[in-house]
């Protein structure tokens, strides 16, 4: 997978679903200047990849039940609050 991404960066991002990004990395690719910037780029997207599988894979793990959810209705801000104490 390192090989993936040291050879070819672009691939990442194709393969994340950005298509914008990954025509850049390839046009950065063909320059062999800016190679090590898509691979950089290519590292960033992986990690950023990865967190999110995480964090799909632990709310979808620990989703709260549907009674334990804020209910507006039992609680009041400070002008609902006077207006309660004018009205009596």
């Amino acid at each position: 997978m390192t090989m993936q991404l040291l050879l070819l960066p672009c691939a990442t991002f194709f393969s994340a679903g950005r298509t914008k990004a990954g025509i850049l990395a390839l046009l950065l690719q063909l320059s062999l200047v800016f190679w090590p910037v898509a691979v950089k780029q290519a590292r960033i997207c992986r990690k950023q990849m990865a967190i999110a599988s995480k964090l799909a894979e632990y709310s979808s793990k620990y989703e709260l039940p549907k009674h334990a959810l804020w209910d507006r209705r039992r609680f009041r801000t400070e002008s609902e609050t006077a207006l309660a104490y004018v009205r009596g």
